[in-house]
């Protein structure tokens, strides 16, 4: 299991993040620290090479609300890419299962489609109605 975890340091306490290899058969883990945490953080998605991660991280309240998509390189588990976009107040953040598109969701009726390669926005999906789980994207069939 790989994903994004709070923890503390040591010495004076402060809240920082890090990606984390979970290994359940041996129960071991390692945890790389990253950096301060994040106000939220969403779950990390990974590529289907799984060689680029990508989260969304939130600072900041109502009029000083920084939302960004974080793009990490999974073998050095160093950030390679930041943008800031017009992040809602609540949001879910989803990839679709060929990694090439980043989609934020949740509390409306609209995704945003979003490049994983420029993180800019491609469109905006009408769904005619509230969202009210989370999406399940699954990846088109091959031909036989």
């Amino acid at each position: 299991v790989i994903g994004i975890f709070d923890s503390s340091d040591p010495y004076v306490h402060r809240r920082v993040f890090g990606i984390a290899e979970i290994d359940l058969a041996n129960m071991t883990y390692d945890l790389d620290p990253v950096g301060p945490a994040a106000a939220e953080m969403e779950p990390l998605m990974l590529t289907p090479d799984r060689k680029l991660g990508y989260t969304v991280s939130v600072y900041g309240t109502h009029g000083d609300r920084v939302t960004e998509f974080w793009v990490f390189d999974m073998k050095t588990k160093k950030i390679i890419n930041r943008r800031p976009f017009l992040g809602r107040t609540r949001l879910a953040f989803g990839m679709t299962a060929d990694g090439t598109k980043l989609m934020i969701y949740n509390a409306g009726f609209e995704i945003e489609l979003y490049d994983a390669k420029t993180l800019e926005l491609v469109k905006t999906i009408n769904l005619e109605g509230d969202t009210t789980s989370n999406l399940v994207v699954m990846p088109l069939k091959k031909p036989a």
